[in-house]
C-alpha cells in the first residue's frame, strides 16, 4: 500500500493520523506528516517541534534521513551529471526535486531551522 492510500484511510477513520504519525516508527512518521502537512492534513510546524521535544535524537535522524534521501542525494546525482543547464532549467529541477519530496521551500527551510536550534 502507497503513503498516499495511508493518507486517505487516516482522513476516512476519524481520529487516526496523529497516532500514526506519532507512532515509534520515526522514518515511516516523517513520511507520512510531510505528506499530510502538504495535504493541509496536519499542521506540520506545530506537529515537527513537538517530535523534535519530545523524542529527541532517533527522531531528528530519522527527518535528516528524509532530506539527505528525497533532496540531498536527488540534487548531487542532478549535479554530478555536469550538464550545462541553463539558470532557469537548473531552477525548474530544483523545483521538482522539492515537489517529489512533498516538501516546500518555505516548509524545508523551516525544517531545518528547527533542526539548528537544538
Amino acid at each position: 500500500m502507497n503513503l498516499s492510500r495511508v493518507l486517505d484511510i487516516t482522513q476516512e477513520v476519524k481520529e487516526s493520523l496523529m497516532p500514526i504519525v506519532d507512532c515509534e516508527d520515526y522514518y515511516f512518521a516523517v513520511n507520512l506528516a510531510i505528506l499530510a502537512g502538504k495535504r493541509d492534513f496536519l499542521h506540520y510546524d506545530v506537529w515537527l517541534q513537538k517530535r523534535i521535544n519530545e523524542v529527541g535524537s532517533p527522531f531528528i535522524k530519522a527527518m535528516l534521513k528524509y532530506i539527505k534521501e528525497h533532496i540531498t542525494l536527488p540534487i548531487s546525482e542532478y549535479s554530478r551529471r555536469g550538464q550545462q543547464d541553463t539558470p532557469e532549467q537548473i531552477e525548474h529541477q530544483k523545483q521538482q526535486i522539492l515537489e517529489k519530496s512533498h516538501l516546500s521551500k518555505e516548509k524545508l527551510a523551516m525544517t531545518i531551522e528547527n533542526l539548528q536550534n537544538l
